[in-house]
């Protein structure tokens, strides 16, 4: 039963105090002390969910609340924090938990992250509308992560739920992937990359820039404006990064052949060389990035050669949307900007 209503004002205020109490014991204690202690106590379920469960979720259930100070929200409460307890009990037994605290290579968490959203980002593209869900499957399961050419390279081993048959990820629109593993030799790479990542090893000093081309060499360096490049100062190597993720996102990948945008690559003897080739289309030849006050710090602006400029995703370069069009409300809600990039009242949150 709620105090009198002359103090129930009093145990209002006091409720906010016992919201930040976890101890149920101690909370044991003070609903013992008085009614208005108790009722504080009753009241205090409300203050921690909006503190430490704010959201569409919780909105949800507050919204067919018609009495908050008479309805007990401590089951739910509850809920929410075992639920809290045992995500961070399997993230902490994961791989990643165990990467996380005590990694072999402190760039792991960096690379994985980055591999975990461009798989998701491709997943996305593949939507065909705002509402369609069909893009959330089980994904592989990260369990391990490994250099093999440096600063370039990383062998990302998953585990698959379905048949535990490593696959090559999947591209945006109709091209492969640029490590295209064989389902009938799981794991095997490519000869075209086998042999690139066997040079790396014999010649330390090549590189996967080498290997970008173009229609116009001469105006534009690994597909990136030489021009631009010359503007840049020592200070300016984020927007560099950038423009060459960019780059690396967008190359149209040679042939299992070696064949470079349909043009089939041939050594003396006749026999297909197998060599890889990145071919940027003149289409996404990058002429310049730019990173405005106001924009989102996971994205930044590419202009292209064609005139288009395009919001991408500062760690990976992949383009999420167009400035003409803007990011759809999905991409709004995931990272938390407006439709032009800016920073906004939204908040990340997981979607389905």
């Amino acid at each position: 039963m709620p105090p009198f209503t002359a103090r129930r004002r009093q145990a209002e205020r006091m409720s906010v105090v016992f919201s930040g109490i976890k101890d149920c014991e101690v909370l044991g204690l003070c609903i013992r002390v008085s009614k208005a202690w108790r009722y504080a106590v009753y009241l205090s379920a409300t203050h921690a969910l909006h503190r430490d469960f704010s959201g569409t979720r919780l909105d949800s259930i507050v919204k067919w609340v018609k009495e908050p100070r008479m309805t007990n929200m401590w089951a739910y409460l509850r809920a929410r924090r075992l639920e809290v307890q045992s995500r961070y009990d399997a993230f902490r037994g994961s791989w990643l938990g165990r990467m996380w605290t005590s990694p072999d290579d402190g760039r792991q968490i960096d690379v994985v992250l980055r591999f975990v959203s461009t798989r998701v980002v491709f997943s996305l593209a593949r939507r065909y509308s705002e509402y369609d869900q069909k893009w959330i499957n089980p994904v592989d399961q990260v369990i391990g992560a490994e250099e093999i050419v440096p600063d370039e390279i990383w062998r990302i081993t998953t585990r698959s739920s379905a048949g535990g048959k490593l696959k090559g990820g999947q591209r945006v629109a109709k091209n492969r992937p640029h490590i295209e593993v064989l389902e009938s030799e799981p794991g095997d790479l490519r000869a075209d990359w086998r042999a690139y990542i066997s040079s790396c090893e014999l010649s330390p000093g090549s590189s996967l820039q080498d290997l970008i081309v173009s229609g116009d060499r001469e105006s534009y360096v690994a597909g990136v404006s030489t021009f631009w490049l010359r503007s840049l100062s020592l200070e300016d190597e984020v927007l560099r990064s950038v423009a060459h993720k960019y780059v690396l996102s967008s190359v149209e990948p040679n042939r299992y052949g070696g064949d470079i945008a349909g043009i089939p690559s041939y050594i003396t003897n006749g026999k297909p060389r197998h060599q890889v080739g990145l071919y940027i289309s003149e289409h996404h030849l990058v002429e310049s990035v730019h990173i405005p006050i106001s924009l989102h710090p996971t994205l930044a602006m590419v202009v292209t050669a064609s005139g288009r400029e395009y919001f991408v995703l500062r760690d990976t370069g992949v383009p999420v949307g167009a400035s003409d069009q803007g990011l759809e409300l999905l991409w709004q809600r995931l990272i938390g900007c407006d439709a032009w990039g800016s920073r906004c009242a939204y908040t990340a949150r997981a979607i389905g």
